[in-house]
């Protein structure tokens, strides 16, 4: 397996990342599904052992994947484990008013974290990004606060933004300014 530092970062991540969406199994949001359908527990937990055991040490899941399932999963399978890099993302959730909702407030970002730190078992979590931010999201300030108190506090190592979007330059120059 070949690695690569990440960004600037002082993390050393495998090329070959494992997406851990799938792993989630089968989810609803209201009447929307937001799972890849059924998966087994037991492969699942073969996939991630394997994938390590081949060399790759970067997994990436969300809060969102599985209502929390896809970081049980990794929670239980590698814990706080110092050979694995865990990214994860924040800001969906199921809604009230509507199926998926996006919740980038300072108590919701900052609960969020502590519920995905006990999900994965880990004092911290390596890259925490924002699931599908704007522009806008960004310029109210909250978020950003946010992750910055959590990157602070130490409950995440690192944080950015993980975008839906054709046009991902609006909120990457932002972010990088």
């Amino acid at each position: 397996m070949n690695y690569r530092k990440f960004g600037k970062t002082d993390l050393l991540v495998s090329e070959t990342g494992f997406g851990a969406w799938a792993i989630g199994g089968p989810a609803m949001a209201g009447n929307i599904p937001i799972g890849w359908g059924n998966s087994d527990d037991k492969d699942s937990t073969a996939a991630l052992k394997a994938a390590l055991d081949n060399g790759i040490n970067f997994f990436d899941t969300a809060d969102f994947y599985g209502l929390g399932h896809s970081e049980k999963l990794i929670g239980k399978v590698f814990s706080n484990s110092d050979k694995v890099i865990v990214a994860t993302k924040v800001g969906q959730k199921p809604g009230t008013d509507r199926p998926v909702e996006i919740d980038y407030s300072r108590k919701y970002l900052l609960n969020a974290c502590e519920a995905s730190l006990k999900r994965l078992r880990r004092e911290s979590i390596d890259y925490y990004q924002l699931h599908v931010a704007s522009v806008a999201d960004l310029e109210k300030g909250e978020c950003v606060d946010a992750m910055e108190r959590l990157r602070d506090s130490g409950k995440i190592r690192y944080w950015g933004i993980s975008l839906f979007t054709f046009n991902p330059a609006p909120e990457a120059e932002w972010l990088m300014q």
